[in-house]
C-alpha cells in the first residue's frame, strides 16, 4: 500500500492528499482483512471494508482494523450500502481476476469515490491479457470520468503470477 501513499495530484488535477492518514478509505473486496492490516500499520485511521462473502467479513472483522464492514457487496451492480462520493479512496486488491468481476465494475468503484479521490486496483496479468480492461480504463477517461495517474505493470503479485496495478483520480 505504499502505492496509495505515494499518489500524488499532477496536471493541475486537484486531488485528495494520501499523506493524510485520516482520509476515509474502502478497501472493496476486503477478503479476509490482509489489505486492510497493511492500511492501518500504514497509519491510516478511516477504513471500511466489503466484500461479497459474508465469511470473508467474519475474517475481517476479526482483525480489528475496520470502522465499517458489510457483507453481500457485488460490485458488478449499484449498491444502496454506499452513497455516491463516499470515500476518499477506494482500494481493490484481488478482486479484478478471472471469474470474479468484468472490468465495468470499475464504475461503482468511481461512483462511490469523490471526486479527486483515488481508485487503487489490482489486476492479475491474465486478467488483464483476456479481458476489454483496457478498453474500459480508456473509455471512462475519454468520458471524463477518471485519470490514469500511474500504472504499475508485472510486478509481483502471488507466485504463479504477476499483477498490474493501477491509480485512478477521480474527476
Amino acid at each position: 500500500m505504499n502505492f496509495l501513499g505515494s499518489l500524488k495530484s499532477d496536471d493541475g488535477l486537484k486531488a485528495i492528499d494520501t499523506s493524510n492518514r485520516n482520509i476515509e478509505i474502502l478497501d472493496a473486496g476486503c477478503g479476509t482483512g490482509l489489505v486492510g492490516i497493511v492500511l492501518k500499520q500504514k497509519g491510516y485511521q478511516n477504513i471500511d471494508g466489503s466484500d461479497l462473502s459474508e465469511r470473508m467479513v467474519e475474517q475481517a472483522l476479526s482483525t480489528g482494523v475496520y470502522n465499517f464492514l458489510e457483507s453481500g457487496i457485488d460490485l458488478t451492480k449499484k449498491n444502496e450500502a454506499y452513497e455516491n462520493n463516499q470515500y476518499d479512496a477506494t482500494v481493490c486488491c484481488g478482486v479484478f481476476t478471472l471469474g470474479h468481476v468484468p472490468p465495468t465494475a470499475l464504475s461503482e468503484l468511481i461512483r462511490i469515490t469523490k471526486p479527486g479521490g483515488w481508485i487503487v486496483v489490482s489486476t492479475r496479468k491474465s486478467y488483464y491479457d483476456s479481458t476489454n480492461f483496457q478498453e474500459v480504463c480508456d473509455r471512462y477517461q475519454q468520458e471524463g470520468k477518471v485519470k490514469l495517474v500511474n500504472h504499475v505493470k508485472d510486478s509481483p503479485y502471488i507466485s504463479e503470477e504477476g499483477a498490474h496495478y493501477w491509480a485512478f483520480a477521480v474527476c
